[in-house]
């Protein structure tokens, strides 16, 4: 049977099935979103890890041997150059002749240069021109006087001691060694003239060695083409002072021959040690003013001074600036004076350690040592005071201060400040109970081995 539907009738009959359909078209929906959900989609994917990656300083070591000229090389008895003096005989006379067999090694990782040298202490009289030096390169055992030919006689002793470098090469790594003999001879026709003569009251052999161009990087082998060999150098005056503490690339070892008086404050850029022993360096001819000294622009300075009595000091205030600049204090006496100073400072990134020594300042306010600016200082040992009212000894200017060890510490004041956002840790070995000679605003913590200060 066909049925028809008024106009009205079907109006509505469309208007429930749209409704059924597009209900049906939400669940439809809802049931899609649902699952795309918890759908996991599937991308192309790779990847490449690279493990191993190093970056670890190489090792630069040189080592330097002798032994007697008649032995065999591969037998014979090497002795460490740094101990008993190579050459000793102190009763020469024309003819007479010593040999001695020298080998240098390359006990690093990295290829090396150097230089022997020959360095006398104190003047070196005519005797240095009747005595032959005879070089064999490669080494070679003596049986006897004539084995010493014209063909490998460098010159006399003098003619070898006006030359920067006695003798000189590079050796690679992996355990590879230079050999040489060396002879010295009295020329037969030495007369009565150079009776009772000596060469100084005596004389250094010197190896020194630095990196070699043979290892390369991203862009060759040149990094190290300006590597310079150490040096070193007796003064006795300001100028000569002054020259050596500024030789950026060339490490250069000091030794102090005379108190230096009249000394304006200096500043060190080198890579330098610095060997005081019993004198001092003074801004006038009072040793009770020291001169400053300031290490910067990446310097590096290694003091090595003995104490010395009363007030009497062997320089003034000490300070390292700036990234890359370091101070390391072995002994002597150091002091400063002045509203707020400091005797040690580390400023702006540098580094300081205090192995020995005494540390004061007698200003209000002052400070024996400070922190400044993201700067550390160790303290392994030492004397540490102030004087001046209302001063701090140890004062973490928004540095830090780190305490292994103390001789003495006092102040007129406080003993540990730290302020803007400074530390001192303070072992407990150092100091065994806990501090309380504090700045104001500090509060001290335990982390089990060490006490903590820190300020505001």
């Amino acid at each position: 049977m066909i049925e028809f539907y008024s106009k009205e009738e079907k109006i509505v009959t469309d208007s429930k099935k749209t409704k059924r359909e597009l209900a049906a078209s939400i669940v439809s929906l809802t049931l899609c979103l649902v699952m795309l959900v918890g759908l996991t989609f599937a991308w192309f994917t790779d990847s490449v890890t690279n493990k191993g990656n190093i970056i670890k300083a190489g090792n630069l070591d040189v080592a330097f041997e002798w032994a007697d000229g008649k032995e065999a090389l591969d037998t014979a008895a090497w002795k460490d150059a740094s101990g008993d003096a190579i050459f000793n005989y102190d009763a020469w006379e024309p003819g007479y002749t010593e040999a001695r067999h020298v080998r240098i090694s390359n006990k690093g990782n990295l290829a090396l240069k150097y230089e022997i040298k020959i360095v006398p202490n104190g003047e070196v009289s005519k005797l240095a021109e009747v005595i032959d030096v005879y070089y064999i390169k490669g080494g070679q055992a003596l049986t006897g006087r004539t084995d010493l030919v014209d063909a490998n006689k460098i010159g006399t002793l003098k003619s070898v001691l006006d030359n920067p470098y006695a003798a000189k090469g590079h050796i690679l790594a992996g355990g590879n060694a230079d050999v040489a003999t060396i002879a010295l001879k009295m020329q037969e026709s030495a007369g009565n003239d150079y009776k009772g003569l000596s060469i100084g009251a005596d004389f250094s052999i010197q190896l020194v060695a630095t990196q070699y161009t043979n290892e390369s990087d991203s862009f060759g082998s040149d990094y190290d083409a300006n590597a310079g060999y150490p040096v070193s150098v007796a003064v006795g005056n300001q100028a000569d002072l002054d020259t050596a503490l500024n030789n950026p690339g060339v490490p250069v070892d000091i030794t102090l021959t005379e108190s230096i008086k009249d000394t304006e404050d200096m500043t060190v850029t080198g890579d330098v040690t610095l060997n005081l022993g019993d004198k001092a360096l003074n801004q006038n001819n009072m040793d009770l003013v020291g001169a400053d000294l300031t290490v910067a622009n990446g310097g590096s300075l290694i003091i090595n001074a003995e104490a010395r009595e009363g007030w009497n000091y062997t320089a003034g205030k000490l300070i390292a600036d700036g990234v890359g600049s370091s101070l390391t204090v072995n002994g002597g006496e150091y002091g400063d004076s002045g509203m707020g100073n400091s005797d040690v400072a580390a400023r702006n990134g540098s580094i300081i350690y205090l192995n020995s020594g005494s540390f004061e300042t007698s200003g209000y306010k002052g400070h024996a040592v400070t922190a400044e600016s993201g700067a550390t200082v160790y303290i392994k040992g030492g004397k540490y005071g102030t004087s001046g009212a209302s001063s701090s000894t140890v004062y973490a200017n928004g540095g830090t201060i780190v305490i292994t060890a103390l001789d003495s510490i006092r102040a007129n004041g406080k003993l540990f400040d730290a302020v803007n956002g400074g530390k001192i840790v303070i072992a407990k070995t150092a100091v065994s109970s806990k501090p309380t000679s504090i700045g104001a605003g500090c509060t001290v913590s335990d982390d089990g081995e060490n006490w903590v200060i820190t300020g505001a």
